[in-house]
């Protein structure tokens, strides 16, 4: 934990440093946004409930919307700041035993684990088309929430439970690059202290400014 602490610090300070060498070197903005899949490194989340009849689980497998802010000096290094959330959704339907007394039915329920990110971003766009980037990041995690409850059924625990630290690496392709924006394509690793959080896959479009 205290070592992935000082990450972020370590990161920051780099960037200032960065950013006092290159005083002589030109510098543009770039929003960025991407909706691709994620894959989540939690091979346990099946297990969040055990209801007979009905799957009462959230895929392995989800969406990844990213938006981001980053300063790209000259030599195309580029510092920035993001947001991602990604989604794992599951519609529930049939009918569900707890126990010889409860019987639930469930009518299209919508069930989301969502987790979200905060992140810290150095990297660098390469002539050859790819682009690198690290991120130290905060991890938010929302355990699986019913849209609605059936009569007689409580989750087991609803709501937001303990944040986390961790890092990320991202390797991108420019598909499309001209003055004004950038289509990419970028996979990339997210590890925090409880291991391998996701491994997404997003198109991404790009707006210099």
């Amino acid at each position: 934990m205290k070592f992935l602490n000082i990450i972020p610090i370590a990161i920051f300070s780099l960037i200032l440093t960065g950013v006092s060498n290159a005083q002589d070197q030109g510098k543009k903005f770039q929003f960025e946004f991407g909706y691709g899949i994620a894959l989540t490194g939690d091979t346990e989340k099946n297990d969040f409930q055990i209801l007979r009849g009905v799957e009462f689980s959230t895929p392995l497998i989800g969406r990844n919307i990213e938006i981001a802010t980053k300063y790209v000096f000259k030599n195309r290094r580029f510092i920035g700041l993001g947001f991602t959330m990604q989604s794992y959704t599951n519609i529930l339907n049939g009918t569900g035993v707890l126990d010889e007394d409860r019987v639930l039915v469930f009518n299209d329920y919508r069930l989301e684990d969502e987790i979200q990110y905060i992140e810290l971003q150095y990297g660098k766009f390469f002539d050859n088309g790819l682009d690198f980037t690290i991120s130290a990041f905060t991890i938010f995690y929302f355990n699986p929430i019913l849209d609605q409850e059936p009569n007689g059924f409580e989750l087991g625990n609803p709501g937001r439970s303990s944040d986390d630290l961790g890092l990320a690496i991202a390797l991108g392709y420019r598909l499309f690059e001209n003055n004004s924006i950038n289509v990419s394509l970028r996979a990339k690793l997210s590890y925090s202290l409880n291991g391998v959080e996701a491994i997404t896959l997003t198109p991404l479009l790009r707006f210099n400014f």
